[in-house]
């Protein structure tokens, strides 16, 4: 029965028992998303050395084979800042590396890319 007095409490007595939970509720979420963020930062800094160290180099061909995309949709995802691709005169290059490290990037935990094809589909 004594359970069922804190209901029947006064509204400082519910301030008293819930503000503590409270703390240790936003003290624990923050926690978690500093720990998230901290695992976030050190992907990314390890998908950057990861595409230092590869230093392969691509043409639009291979790159579009290798993500499984157009050409012309490399040629708009470097154009969107998507890809960075190097100019060597008319020649569009690109590194190994960078090209893994933007599929890695743009590809979600369920392993969906962000950025799926879209259809026009009208109404009819």
């Amino acid at each position: 029965m004594e359970q069922f007095k804190f209901f029947n409490a006064s509204p400082s007595r519910w301030a008293e028992v819930l503000t503590p939970l409270f703390d240790e509720i936003t003290r624990q979420s923050k926690q978690v998303a500093r720990q998230e963020y901290e695992l976030i930062v050190a992907e990314k800094d390890a998908a950057n050395e990861e595409a230092d160290r590869r230093d392969d180099i691509l043409t639009v061909a291979d790159v579009a084979k290798l993500l499984g995309i157009s050409q012309q949709t490399t040629y708009d995802w470097v154009k969107s800042g998507k890809l960075i691709a190097y100019r060597l005169g008319r020649a569009v290059r690109f590194k190994r590396g960078q090209v893994l490290a933007a599929l890695q990037a743009q590809t979600r935990t369920d392993g969906r890319r962000k950025y799926s094809r879209r259809t026009n589909k009208k109404a009819c």
